[in-house]
Protein backbone atom coordinates (compact mmCIF):
# COMPACT_ATOMS: atom_id res chain seq x y z
CA UNK A 1 0.00 0.00 0.00
CA UNK A 2 1.49 3.35 -1.02
CA UNK A 3 -0.67 5.75 1.01
CA UNK A 4 -0.58 6.05 4.76
CA UNK A 5 -3.92 6.58 6.44
CA UNK A 6 -4.46 8.67 9.55
CA UNK A 7 -7.92 9.03 11.04
CA UNK A 8 -8.93 11.38 13.79
CA UNK A 9 -10.51 9.96 16.91
CA UNK A 10 -12.89 12.14 18.91
CA UNK A 11 -11.54 13.34 22.24
CA UNK A 12 -13.37 13.04 25.55
CA UNK A 13 -14.17 16.78 25.41
CA UNK A 14 -15.97 16.45 22.08
CA UNK A 15 -19.58 15.28 22.39
CA UNK A 16 -20.73 12.54 20.05
CA UNK A 17 -22.97 13.90 17.30
CA UNK A 18 -25.29 11.72 15.27
CA UNK A 19 -25.12 12.64 11.60
CA UNK A 20 -27.58 11.17 9.10
CA UNK A 21 -25.87 8.63 6.83
CA UNK A 22 -26.84 10.53 3.69
CA UNK A 23 -24.92 13.59 4.92
CA UNK A 24 -22.01 11.78 6.53
CA UNK A 25 -18.68 13.54 6.75
CA UNK A 26 -15.43 11.61 6.41
CA UNK A 27 -12.04 13.06 7.31
CA UNK A 28 -8.80 11.29 6.39
CA UNK A 29 -5.19 12.28 5.95
CA UNK A 30 -3.15 10.73 3.15
CA UNK A 31 0.52 11.15 2.30
CA UNK A 32 1.33 12.03 -1.31
CA UNK A 33 3.94 9.56 -2.59
CA UNK A 34 3.88 10.63 -6.23
CA UNK A 35 7.45 11.75 -7.00
CA UNK A 36 6.26 14.72 -9.09
CA UNK A 37 3.80 15.87 -6.45
CA UNK A 38 0.30 17.12 -7.17
CA UNK A 39 0.91 18.94 -10.47
CA UNK A 40 -1.47 19.48 -13.40
CA UNK A 41 -2.13 15.94 -14.60
CA UNK A 42 -2.73 14.34 -11.18
CA UNK A 43 -4.89 17.30 -10.14
CA UNK A 44 -6.97 16.95 -13.32
CA UNK A 45 -7.34 13.21 -12.72
CA UNK A 46 -8.40 13.92 -9.13
CA UNK A 47 -11.13 16.30 -10.30
CA UNK A 48 -12.24 13.97 -13.08
CA UNK A 49 -12.51 11.10 -10.58
CA UNK A 50 -14.78 13.17 -8.32
CA UNK A 51 -17.12 14.20 -11.17
CA UNK A 52 -19.50 11.31 -10.66
CA UNK A 53 -19.91 11.74 -6.89
CA UNK A 54 -22.50 13.93 -5.18
CA UNK A 55 -20.36 15.33 -2.37
CA UNK A 56 -18.33 18.29 -1.23
CA UNK A 57 -14.56 17.80 -0.93
CA UNK A 58 -12.26 20.07 1.06
CA UNK A 59 -8.50 19.60 1.00
CA UNK A 60 -6.20 20.93 3.71
CA UNK A 61 -2.44 21.24 3.31
CA UNK A 62 0.00 23.40 5.32
CA UNK A 63 -2.93 25.22 6.93
CA UNK A 64 -4.58 26.10 3.61
CA UNK A 65 -8.13 24.90 2.89
CA UNK A 66 -9.21 24.58 -0.75
CA UNK A 67 -12.14 23.18 -2.69
CA UNK A 68 -11.23 19.70 -3.92
CA UNK A 69 -13.05 20.34 -7.20
CA UNK A 70 -10.96 23.38 -8.10
CA UNK A 71 -7.84 22.70 -10.14
CA UNK A 72 -6.40 26.11 -9.28
CA UNK A 73 -7.00 25.44 -5.60
CA UNK A 74 -5.27 22.07 -5.78
CA UNK A 75 -2.32 23.46 -7.72
CA UNK A 76 -2.08 26.37 -5.27
CA UNK A 77 -1.37 23.92 -2.44
CA UNK A 78 2.04 23.22 -4.01
CA UNK A 79 1.88 19.70 -2.59
CA UNK A 80 5.11 17.87 -3.25
CA UNK A 81 6.36 14.38 -2.47
CA UNK A 82 5.68 13.37 1.13
CA UNK A 83 3.09 16.08 1.77
CA UNK A 84 0.20 15.24 4.10
CA UNK A 85 -3.16 16.13 2.61
CA UNK A 86 -6.28 16.05 4.78
CA UNK A 87 -9.54 15.39 2.95
CA UNK A 88 -12.99 16.17 4.34
CA UNK A 89 -15.71 14.64 2.18
CA UNK A 90 -19.33 15.47 2.97
CA UNK A 91 -22.47 14.34 1.20
CA UNK A 92 -24.50 11.34 0.13
CA UNK A 93 -21.60 9.76 -1.79
CA UNK A 94 -18.92 10.55 0.79
CA UNK A 95 -17.80 6.96 1.38
CA UNK A 96 -17.53 6.12 -2.30
CA UNK A 97 -15.70 9.38 -3.05
CA UNK A 98 -13.20 8.77 -0.24
CA UNK A 99 -12.61 5.24 -1.54
CA UNK A 100 -11.91 6.69 -5.00
CA UNK A 101 -9.49 9.25 -3.50
CA UNK A 102 -7.68 6.49 -1.59
CA UNK A 103 -7.45 4.47 -4.81
CA UNK A 104 -5.77 7.40 -6.59
CA UNK A 105 -3.21 7.68 -3.80
CA UNK A 106 -2.65 3.90 -3.65
CA UNK A 107 -1.90 3.87 -7.39
CA UNK A 108 0.26 7.04 -7.23
CA UNK A 109 -2.03 8.74 -9.77
CA UNK A 110 -0.78 6.38 -12.51
CA UNK A 111 -3.89 7.03 -14.60
CA UNK A 112 -2.72 10.61 -15.09
CA UNK A 113 0.25 9.42 -17.14
CA UNK A 114 -1.53 7.03 -19.53
CA UNK A 115 -1.67 8.67 -22.96
CA UNK A 116 -4.24 6.28 -24.41
CA UNK A 117 -6.99 7.29 -21.98
CA UNK A 118 -8.07 10.57 -23.51
CA UNK A 119 -7.03 12.98 -26.25
CA UNK A 120 -6.23 15.66 -23.66
CA UNK A 121 -3.21 13.61 -22.57
CA UNK A 122 -1.68 13.52 -26.03
CA UNK A 123 1.25 15.73 -26.69
CA UNK A 124 0.57 18.99 -28.51
CA UNK A 125 2.53 17.89 -31.58
CA UNK A 126 0.45 14.71 -31.91
CA UNK A 127 -2.79 16.68 -31.63
CA UNK A 128 -1.66 19.24 -34.19
CA UNK A 129 -0.49 16.55 -36.62
CA UNK A 130 -4.05 15.16 -36.69
CA UNK A 131 -5.52 18.44 -37.90
CA UNK A 132 -6.74 18.42 -41.48
CA UNK A 133 -6.98 22.18 -41.96
CA UNK A 134 -4.18 24.68 -41.42
CA UNK A 135 -3.89 25.80 -37.83
CA UNK A 136 -4.26 29.48 -38.65
CA UNK A 137 -6.59 28.99 -41.61
CA UNK A 138 -9.22 31.25 -40.14
CA UNK A 139 -6.91 34.27 -40.31
CA UNK A 140 -7.03 36.20 -43.56
CA UNK A 141 -4.37 38.69 -44.51
CA UNK A 142 -5.00 41.71 -46.68
CA UNK A 143 -2.29 43.21 -48.81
Amino acid sequence: MNAFLFTETPSAKTPAVCVPAKHASIKQTLILLNRQGLHGRPAALFIKTLQDFNCRVTVECHGMLVNGRSILGLLGLAAGYGTRLTFVVTGPDAREAMAAIRSLFDNNFNGAYETSRSPCCMSLSRRLSRRTEPMWGWITFRS
